[in-house]
């Protein structure tokens, strides 16, 4: 049994990777996702077909209050100002959305998605788009799909470091919807297992570190949670941006200098788990002493950690 910031105990148990797998293949993403989609079609285009396929049920919906998609749609950047103004200079509130329409058919399929998106999360301002908004599932298997590729070149060793370096700018933003995110890896079962009543304690603390803390159970995990839990961020919408800017952060040449001394770091420790850190490489320097230089062909003279 083990104290978390001397309140919240946990007991870790061993965990199977296929299970774990399929598990956080029904969870990743933490933000409900609507999907419009049908089983088995492709990727390409499928928005842009639904909303031609739909634009009667779309006009006909938003007839009597379009105003509030318009101002959603401005609101996240598909329709720059010039558009906002050719749609509100419509004669009626139909010819307003079919000119809307035009525009977001004529921007393709991520403009498409999102106007998707804003319409699937105003059920009750539409109810009559119901009938053809479905979750099914399609949609979530095209994010998993993306959320792979992205994470296919980064190797398991390069996680640990990933997340040492990044865990600070991507805490900001995770800590905006902690509540949902702990949820999420816990039906993952990513973190160690808590007892309900400290789980609810720990999702609703308001703590500035409580995400970091989060971050860390699941790095102490394993290579496995830590790409899942890559994986649930990687499929969320406000999440994607800022994750694939931080994982393209590792092909710079500082960030690869930097890799490698982390790298022969774990590598020292592994072999000598007693080691105090100032006889081991330093993580992310490269000028220090270091005892283990030769054995691990550090790059210069012998004994210089660089």
């Amino acid at each position: 049994m083990c104290v978390l910031q001397g309140k919240y105990l946990y007991s870790r148990e061993v965990s199977v990777s296929k299970e774990k797998r399929s598990r956080s293949q029904k969870i990743y993403s933490f933000f409900l996702g609507v999907n419009m989609a049908d089983q088995g079609e492709t990727n390409e285009g499928v928005n842009v077909k639904l909303m031609i396929e739909n634009r009667t049920n779309i006009i006909e919906a938003l007839s009597y209050s379009p105003s509030k998609v318009f101002d959603e749609v401005k609101a996240k950047g598909v329709l720059n100002r010039e558009d906002y103004h050719r749609v509100l200079a419509q004669e009626c509130d139909e010819e307003k959305i079919r000119k809307c329409l035009d525009i977001m058919e004529g921007k393709g399929e991520e403009s498409a998605k999102i106007f998707l998106k804003i319409l699937s999360n105003l059920p009750d301002t539409y109810p009559r788009l119901g009938p053809w908004i479905k979750d099914d599932g399609g949609r979530e298997e095209e994010s998993v799909q993306e959320a792979d590729r992205i994470l296919q070149d980064l190797p398991d060793e390069d996680l640990p470091f990933f997340l040492q370096i990044e865990k600070s700018s991507l805490s900001e933003e995770l800590r905006k919807d902690f509540p949902r995110l702990c949820d999420a890896v816990r039906e993952a079962r990513l973190s160690p297992k808590f007892e309900l009543k400290e789980f609810e304690e720990f999702k609703n603390n308001k703590s500035q570190n409580q995400v970091i803390v989060l971050l860390d159970l699941i790095m102490e995990e394993g290579a496995e949670s830590f790409r899942s839990f890559c994986k649930i961020l990687l499929q969320d919408e406000r999440m994607k941006v800022p994750m694939k800017k931080s994982i393209n952060k590792l092909e710079t040449g500082e960030i690869k200098n930097q890799l490698r001394d982390w790298k022969k770091y774990l590598m020292a420790k592994q072999r000598n788990p007693r080691a105090k850190d100032k006889d081991l490489p330093k993580r992310c320097k490269t000028t220090n002493w270091c005892t283990y230089c030769e054995e691990f062909l550090c790059i210069g003279e012998a004994g210089n950690n660089s």
